[in-house]
């Protein structure tokens, strides 16, 4: 019967708790808020540069030589009829090829105070680690963490931020980035234009052959048969081979087309990619969110609070109930406070 209400006096507790040590309560979440607001207000040498892209539609005749292929049984591989997705892009622009690249190449750049600043971003962002690899490897972890890829679900546009310690730099970054987007895919574009070329070559050589095989079998016919209109069957037999020589002349015909835009798409070095807003004058400070980080920051304090103020509430309990094992307790606490005061006055 005793202990039925001591659920019913838990809350009753933790609030006695939290009125004995008011100072506490109150005192560390006020520490915390003020350290956030400080977070918030101190300049932060960070700046983002945003720019804005979609992928082109790929040309019409690529399309069709995709068909024409399937038509013969032969698959020129994926991506040959449709553009990639945006969130092909996106991968893209995160993948570890694009952005060891990114890293490597060397900017140049005058700051606003007129400061001539040059070198990579493993030289401006300052990994730690002596091995160039690790370098290398956490310069890259820091531009993937520096940049944010947003895609555009109803219109496609990908938009790309990059985050720096400068302005400058954050836009020399956005733009190389793009151009290697707009390099990779033309030169993937060129090597399977190249691919569509041999094998459409190919297959016109063979077309040729056919329908001259075919028309040489229509002009022997009329040879063997100059009074063929005479016969029914001779005119059947005529009509059969004449579609057999007009099926096969479309399909060099189409190929022949084909061939020509496969030779025309493997030189061909426009971009493949249409920028709507480039990064240029685009960089702007990054400022904290004030209000959020005043909000985690009274959360965290009253989160530190209350444990502080339980810590105690046990301690002190243990203090009365078992005052031998508490003394021990205080003597060893002291104990080692004063070994980390000796080691700190020795490095001092």
């Amino acid at each position: 019967m005793t202990n039925s209400g001591a659920p019913d006096r838990q809350p009753l507790m933790v609030i006695n708790a939290v009125l004995r040590q008011w100072r506490i309560a109150v005192g560390i979440p006020v520490a915390a808020v003020v350290l956030a607001l400080v977070f918030c207000l101190v300049p932060r040498h960070s700046f983002v540069a945003a720019s804005e892209f979609m992928p082109q539609a790929p040309q019409q005749g690529g399309a069709q030589l995709a068909g024409l292929a399937a038509q013969f049984g032969f698959s020129l591989g994926p991506g040959t009829a449709n553009p990639e997705s945006p969130d092909f892009y996106a991968e893209l622009l995160q993948s570890r090829e694009l952005q060891t690249e990114v890293v490597q190449t060397e900017y140049a750049f005058r700051t606003a105070e007129g400061d001539s600043i040059r070198g990579t971003l493993i030289q401006l962002l300052r990994p730690r680690g002596t091995e160039p690899d690790v370098r290398l490897r956490r310069t890259v972890g820091k531009l993937k963490d520096r940049t944010d890829i947003g895609v555009g679900l109803k219109t496609g546009v990908i938009t790309l931020r990059t985050t720096m310690p400068w302005p400058e730099l954050a836009v020399l970054v956005n733009r190389r980035m793009l151009q290697l987007v707009d390099q990779y895919n033309l030169t993937r574009r060129q090597t399977r234009a190249a691919a569509e070329r041999k094998f459409v070559e190919g297959r016109l050589a063979e077309a040729q052959q056919e329908l001259r095989n075919t028309e040489g079998e229509l002009e022997a016919f009329f040879e063997r048969n100059r009074s063929y209109q005479q016969s029914p069957q001779l005119m059947f037999a005529a009509n059969r081979l004449q579609r057999r020589v007009d099926l096969r002349q479309q399909v060099y015909t189409s190929l022949a087309q084909s061939y020509e835009s496969a030779r025309i798409e493997e030189v061909r070095n426009t971009p493949v990619t249409t920028v709507i807003s480039r990064p240029e004058g685009s960089a702007v400070g990054v400022h904290p969110e004030l209000l959020l980080n005043l909000f985690l920051g009274l959360l965290v304090g009253l989160a530190l609070a209350l444990v502080v103020i339980f810590t105690r509430e046990y301690l002190e309990a243990q203090r009365q109930r078992h005052p031998a094992d508490y003394a021990e307790f205080a003597s060893l606490r002291s104990s080692v406070f004063r070994s980390f005061a000796r080691m700190r006055a020795r490095g001092g």
